[in-house]
């Protein structure tokens, strides 16, 4: 068994895993945060290379795997290939990256493709418990062949027998544990009480006590966020990642901070340059939100959320690479995967909103983002501040959210339209089986045993049975199975009925590519609050969209009788105007006179909408609307649109002589050819 590997000595932990792998067996590593876990991911990559095998690395968000592209091209020049719904590069790599969806719709739609794969890598496995995304690991871990096995890597799990069991259970094989939880950079916590200044937990709790009694404390009203960070900056303990929950206060706090003397003058030379450069190699400097951010950096500050542009995000993650950008405020989301520590971590609150309802943080989110606190070989210990309001907060919610078990992981299984068509279409009434493999069933079984049953199985048979329902009345089944209906839908990875109701009502058919844009994007386009509905102009689609409206709501109509759970979205046309323009050949720029929407979600969007539009072309035979649809997505997948010229641009560093190397100095990846892009727009008075 190694005891070194990759240039460092491995920690016992990594050493019990690794020695899993090499026995071939599935393993759940569950480690803290930076305790080294991407180590032994690229241990099983190199030993399948070895062998000759190919390897799958999945995650749960298309940032990490773009991410993880780069980290592991950089290391396996060649070698690396990528496939989410944005990108398809080097797909017969020895080591192929994907979003779980696409790795979840391979097994269901062509699983000869990985007949070659002994190894899959599920990043971030507690992403199981997401009450969207879960039930798509569930269905890997189901529906993937016995011959492959698991490395599951994630954040500590108070359950991690219970998933370990049910993976036992239903893959029939040896699936072993590995839990760390010591990291390798101890943390210090703190809770900043506005006002009043640091705190420990047993402090706050007597300052809670006394104010509750009535006793005078006179409060501080300056001790509040940039106190805070007087307080870290005074301590020597930068660079620091500020967490906000709402994308307004991060460029907030960012534009208040901006005025700190964080910079020597060289560094604030340094820090212009490299932003300079990123930006021209990213196509971005003309931007006005790059303007605005090269402001900041210059003074050692910046701000990165979903609303920005995606490659004005990347930039920035590479500015707080180097160490240059001294204060970084963002949203948790850049807790998520992204590697990139900082010496310490602030949560601007321990509250925030959950989709539905204000209320504390889970202990796990707190977790997630107090884990970047900590650089390993640079800092001997990490930090973490909680900003807390004692008149806001009580002290048992403190509590559960700061020193609490993070949450137990539950199941999120939830099989959508286009998997219960795949799987009636091999297995007809035994598609049930699926529900009883669940880990949803697994957990209900257990309580049973432990008289503590639910109605969570049965409930799980009777969903099911409603969307049959549902796709028999719609005509995707019939007496002799899946119809050519059923046929075409189980090929989308999601809103596969609009999808498929809209072809077959014909009403793609009737517009041209820039009117198939605008019908596609409002089935995906989820408009953010504050986003308004402005007026869509009454030639923009005219009739077709009534129709199309109509043709939605009878499917939710249906849903709405039948008692689904989750009924499909209706249609969004608050970015229509937006993408008509942008189809035409509109400067990016010029999209905001069309709609509020924030330039990272118009981006995200769009991208959304390319693959429908490649889903839809993959789906029909019909030449026309093939070349129809082709043209339609060259329309609009330029510029910062175009994820794999994002990609590309991040794996490739000039270095002068027109040879791109890759940031080790090594030759750059060689990357399959990608498709012409290159359409002619009709003018812009042409209506779609």
């Amino acid at each position: 068994m190694p005891t070194q590997y990759g240039g460092f000595t491995l920690d016992p932990f990594q050493e019990q895993a690794i020695a899993a792998v090499d026995r071939g067996h599935s393993v759940i590593v569950a480690a803290p945060t930076g305790a080294g876990k991407t180590l032994i991911a690229e241990y099983a990559i190199e030993q399948a290379m070895q062998r000759g095998r190919q390897i799958v690395y999945t995650a749960p968000i298309k940032a990490l795997s773009n991410q993880k592209f780069r980290d592991f091209s950089a290391k396996y020049p060649d070698r690396i290939g990528i496939l989410t719904g944005d990108v398809t590069i080097n797909y017969n790599a020895p080591c192929l990256i994907m979003t779980t969806e696409i790795f979840r719709n391979t097994l269901l739609e062509d699983p000869d493709r990985l007949a070659s794969v002994d190894y899959a890598i599920f990043d971030e496995f507690h992403y199981i418990h997401d009450i969207e995304r879960g039930t798509v690991w569930e269905e890997s871990v189901i529906f993937a062949p016995e011959r492959i096995s698991f490395l599951c890597l994630s954040a500590t799990m108070p359950n991690l027998a219970e998933l370990a069991g049910w993976m036992r259970e239903i893959r029939q094989a040896p699936v072993e544990m590995v839990l760390e939880e010591s990291r390798p950079v101890p943390l210090t916590h703190a809770l900043w009480a506005d006002g009043y200044g640091p705190h420990s937990l047993e402090s706050l709790e007597r300052l809670m006590h006394d104010l509750a009694r009535g006793q005078h404390i006179p409060r501080k009203p300056h001790l509040g966020s940039e106190a805070l960070l007087d307080h870290i900056a005074a301590a020597g303990r930068l660079p620091v990642l500020y967490f906000c929950f709402n994308r307004r206060l991060c460029e907030q706090r960012a534009e208040a901070n901006a005025r700190r003397p964080l910079l020597t003058p060289d560094e604030a030379a340094r820090v212009g340059a490299l932003f300079d450069d990123l930006c021209e190699r990213f196509d971005v400097a003309h931007e006005s939100s790059a303007i605005v951010m090269g402001e900041l950096v210059r003074r050692g500050v910046a701000f990165h959320h979903a609303g920005i542009l995606p490659t004005l995000k990347e930039v920035v993650e590479r500015l707080f690479t180097s160490g240059l950008v001294k204060m970084l405020f963002t949203t948790e989301t850049f807790a998520l995967g992204v590697n990139m520590p900082a010496q310490t971590v602030v949560l601007d609150s321990i509250e925030k909103f959950h989709g539905t309802h204000f209320g504390y943080l889970r202990a796990r989110e707190y977790q997630q983002m107090a884990g970047r606190a900590g650089r390993r070989g640079m800092d001997t210990r990490g930090y973490v501040y909680a900003r807390v309001d004692t008149e806001e907060v009580t002290l048992d919610g403190v509590k559960r959210v700061v020193a609490g078990r993070p949450e137990r992981i539950e199941s999120q299984f939830n099989l959508s339209y286009a998997t219960i068509l795949s799987l009636y279409s091999r297995w007809g009434g035994r598609l049930f089986d699926a529900c009883e493999r669940s880990f949803a069933a697994y957990q209900n079984r257990l309580r049973q045993r432990g008289h503590k049953g639910s109605a969570l199985a049965p409930s799980l048979r009777k969903q099911v049975e409603r969307r049959l329902k549902v796709l028999q009345t719609l005509g995707y089944l019939g007496k002799r199975g899946i119809t050519e209906k059923g046929e075409f839908a189980l090929r989308f990875a999601g809103y596969e009925l609009q999808t498929t109701e809209l072809f077959f009502a014909g009403l793609f058919h009737e517009l041209n590519p820039h009117g198939i844009n605008v019908l596609a994007n409002a089935m995906v386009h989820e408009a953010r609050k504050g986003e308004h509905d402005r007026h869509v102009p009454r030639q923009l689609l005219s009739h077709v969209r009534r129709r199309a409206l109509r043709v939605v709501r009878n499917i939710y109509q249906l849903e709405r009788r039948f008692q689904v759970a989750d009924p499909v979205r209706k249609l969004e046309f608050s970015l229509a105007t937006a993408v008509n323009a942008w189809s035409r050949g509109a400067d990016f720029a010029d999209l905001a006179s069309h709609t509020v929407a924030a330039e990272g979600d118009m981006i995200r969007s769009l991208r959304m909408t390319i693959q429908i539009l490649r889903e839809m072309r993959r789906a029909t035979d019909d030449d026309v609307l093939r070349r129809r649809l082709r043209e339609a997505e060259a329309a609009i997948n330029r510029g910062p649109v175009d994820a794999e010229r994002q990609l590309r641009a991040g794996c490739e560093e000039p270095d002068g002589s027109g040879q791109t190397v890759d940031g080790s100095g090594r030759e750059a990846i060689v990357l399959v050819p990608r498709p012409s892009s290159s359409s002619s727009n009709p003018s812009p008075e042409e209506k779609p």
